[in-house]
């Protein structure tokens, strides 16, 4: 079993809960929703991550179209022609399928004529059946260039020093937490895919040291704003959920030990090429904590009484109040 097929509760599935129960049941429980979905920004940001933490993995999941970026389909074209890929053989069919899906007021033929005149556009189209992913060249440029800045950044010499380090990527932890529901216990089973760990255990001192790096690509702010997006998308929850599988990943290798942990969220900007390390403050853990803890606790109130409709809050209130934002 691969870890997005396992069911337990990783940091995004315990987020769209926090953001709406009936969603969260309508996607992960009876599985009437799926997810969006890959956009550009999220590719972007899904070849980055591959290049910096599976660099063996990377051929093997994508390649570089052989279409010169003047000749690549866009708009309408591009969608008759992902149409067209969708489908096992070609023909008028399955040409009245991609015409149907891509949106076109002028003619089928027309559109017929447009395609096979420009031999770039069934070159892309063999390109798109390919079980890899097909990415423009540009884009793996882009790739490239952010993985560059991450790698030759000063900070990690700063944050690391000469210390040997263990290093683990997309490390891979699974625990439980139990948590009372009107005074029963109650056990939900937790994930987590770490980006980057980097672990050092000093015999002498029976102490481990941690130090977790996230990769966020972000194409909507220069990074040093980055604060600004940390907050709007509260990830001090996402790295308050991995501080929980952190410490669960020592207690299960080092459960002796003395921990020393540290967070650090990398931020890269894809528009602007560039990209800065922060260290996550303990506070905004404490923060984190204090709201995944009530997100589990709730979560497990409405596993036990089947409702799904509203957050457990609305349901113990007569009339609900509209409260303040914290902000």
């Amino acid at each position: 079993m691969t870890y997005y097929e396992n069911l337990s509760i990783s940091n995004s599935t315990l987020s769209v809960f926090n953001y709406d129960p009936s969603y969260f049941y309508k996607v992960f429980i009876t599985r009437e929703l799926t997810e969006k979905k890959e956009s550009d920004a999220m590719l972007l940001g899904s070849l980055i991550h591959c290049m910096l933490l599976e660099p063996e993995e990377f051929d093997k999941r994508y390649f570089t179209s052989s279409v010169l970026p003047n000749e690549m389909p866009t708009g309408m074209m591009f969608e008759y022609i992902k149409a067209l890929s969708e489908q096992e053989m070609e023909d008028d069919l399955t040409h009245e399928f991609a015409y149907a899906r891509s949106g076109y007021k002028i003619s089928r033929e027309k559109v017929l004529e447009n395609f096979n005149k420009v031999p770039a556009y069934r070159t892309y189209l063999a390109e798109l059946k390919d079980p890899r992913q097909v990415i423009s060249s540009a884009m793996m440029e882009t790739a490239k260039l952010n993985v560059e800045n991450v790698q030759n950044s000063p900070y990690w010499k700063r944050i690391l020093g000469g210390i040997a380090w263990q290093q683990h990527k997309e490390l891979e932890i699974y625990w439980s937490n139990t948590v009372n529901v009107e005074g029963e216990e109650y056990a939900l089973p937790l994930k987590s895919k770490l980006d980057h760990l980097f672990v050092h255990y000093d015999k002498a001192f029976n102490l481990l040291s941690i130090r977790y790096f996230d990769y966020k690509t972000d194409s909507q702010k220069p990074v040093h704003k980055y604060v600004e997006s940390f907050e709007y998308w509260k990830t001090y929850r996402q790295f308050a959920f991995y501080y929980l599988a952190i410490k669960e990943w020592a207690k299960q290798n080092h459960p002796e030990a003395d921990l020393d942990i540290s967070m650090y969220v990398v931020p890269i900007d894809v528009v602007r090429n560039k990209t800065i390390i922060y260290e996550v403050r303990k506070s905004y853990i404490s923060k984190g904590m204090t709201e995944i803890d009530k997100n589990l606790r709730d979560l497990a109130w409405h596993m036990t009484h089947d409702l799904w409709e509203y957050p457990k809050d609305i349901y113990s209130e007569d009339v609900p109040w509209l409260y303040p934002s914290e902000d």
